[in-house]
């Protein structure tokens, strides 16, 4: 359903049919919806989706820890972001961890002392700053 923004001669947005309407540097564009969408599911796209459904595992599995350790201050990046830059490809690579590569803090920083511990009853980390 399209939306018309200042009147019947306004800017409309969203979509009728097969037509989709919207706003693009204040220009009113209108526009037909893709037919024909070509996106083959290769090996190595199904291959890169498990590798990033696991890395998105470890960063929930990490993430008190690294919002500690890798929060960037001027917000240019978010925690996740940084985590997956540092770590997708370099240290979690084909659906693995290798932990000697594995960053968990900005190596171009000094990293603040962390006390980590387990609870027993879950097997959950307690950090401890």
């Amino acid at each position: 359903m399209a939306r018309a923004k200042h009147g019947i001669l306004g800017a409309l947005v969203g979509s009728i049919d097969e037509y989709v309407c919207f706003n693009r540097n204040q220009t009113n564009v209108i526009r037909r919806k893709a037919i024909d969408i070509y996106n083959p599911i290769t090996p190595s796209r199904t291959a890169n989706k498990s590798n990033f459904r696991f890395a998105m595992e470890v960063y929930h599995a990490l993430k008190p820890l690294l919002f500690l350790t890798l929060s960037v201050k001027n917000k240019k990046r978010s925690v996740l972001s940084e985590f997956l830059r540092l770590n997708l490809n370099k240290s979690i690579v084909n659906s693995e961890i290798d932990f000697d590569k594995l960053i968990i803090f900005k190596p171009t920083e000094q990293p603040e002392l962390i006390n980590l511990s387990l609870k027993e009853d879950d097997s959950s980390i307690i950090l401890i700053s």
